[in-house]
C-alpha cells in the first residue's frame, strides 16, 4: 500500500477522531468515568488518551472498509459490456 493510499485512510479517521473526542467529552466529564480498574497517577489523561485511541481504530476502519469497497475488481475490463 503506498503512502498516499495509506494517508487516505488514516487521517480522515483521524481528523473524526478529534472531532469525537471534542464531543464526547463535551457531554461526559473523563473524572467521573475513574473506576477501580485504573491505577495511574492520572486517570484522567490515561482515559482522554485511551479514548482518542479507541475513536482513531474505529474511524480508520471505517476509512478503510470504505478503500477496500471503491476498489475496482482485479482482472475487470472497463470496456466490455454485460
Amino acid at each position: 500500500m503506498s503512502f498516499w493510499k495509506l494517508m487516505q485512510i488514516v487521517w480522515p479517521g483521524f481528523l473524526s477522531a478529534c472531532m469525537l473526542e471534542m464531543i464526547f467529552f463535551a457531554v461526559f466529564d473523563p473524572s467521573q468515568m475513574q473506576s477501580q480498574f485504573i491505577n495511574s497517577e492520572n486517570p484522567t489523561q490515561l482515559i482522554y488518551t485511551g479514548s482518542f485511541f479507541v475513536f482513531w481504530s474505529a474511524t480508520a476502519l471505517s476509512s478503510f472498509i470504505s478503500f477496500l469497497l471503491m476498489r475496482e475488481p482485479e482482472g475487470k475490463d472497463q470496456h466490455s459490456k454485460r
